[in-house]
């Protein structure tokens, strides 16, 4: 019979061993070992979240070290928002939205969630999906 992941996959153990909610955390941990996408990141929109994974990872990459930071000033937490049509439950520093990508509502729910008035801060969008097993990640500067 055919197991969807084996048990002796070792990132199926390591995601149990260190609380992931999947094994694609650890696509994202090696891409940002890669290419050093999280340095200097301020907001984050993780499109089609679910289950959170990528998020956790946001979360521990980028706001819980801002927020153990002893320099840290208000409102220089960064933005994480996490979008998906099911529900998550609750990460540490992530905004969920339970709504559609494509709608226009759930675009100003995103925006109203963001407070850097206008200046322009590193920008990071997320969205995986599974095209010859890559993911496209999108980096923006303003949005």
């Amino acid at each position: 019979m055919f197991k969807l992941f084996d048990i002796q996959d070792i990132y199926y153990r390591k995601e149990k061993e260190e609380c992931w909610r999947a094994r694609s955390a650890f696509k994202l941990l090696q891409i940002d070992e890669e290419f050093n996408i999280f340095e200097g990141v301020k907001r984050v929109v993780d499109l089609c979240a679910a289950p959170g994974s990528w998020s956790q990872v946001l979360s521990r990459k980028l706001y819980l070290p801002a927020k153990q930071s002893p320099a840290l000033k208000d409102g220089e937490l960064p933005l994480i928002v996490a979008i998906d049509l099911q529900p998550m439950a609750p990460i540490e520093g992530v905004i969920q939205v339970q709504g559609d990508i494509t709608n226009a509502r759930t675009a100003e729910v995103v925006r109203v969630s963001d407070k850097s008035e206008g200046r322009v801060v590193r920008s990071l969008i997320l969205h995986p999906f599974i095209h010859r097993a890559l993911s496209n990640i999108y980096i923006h500067y303003n949005f």
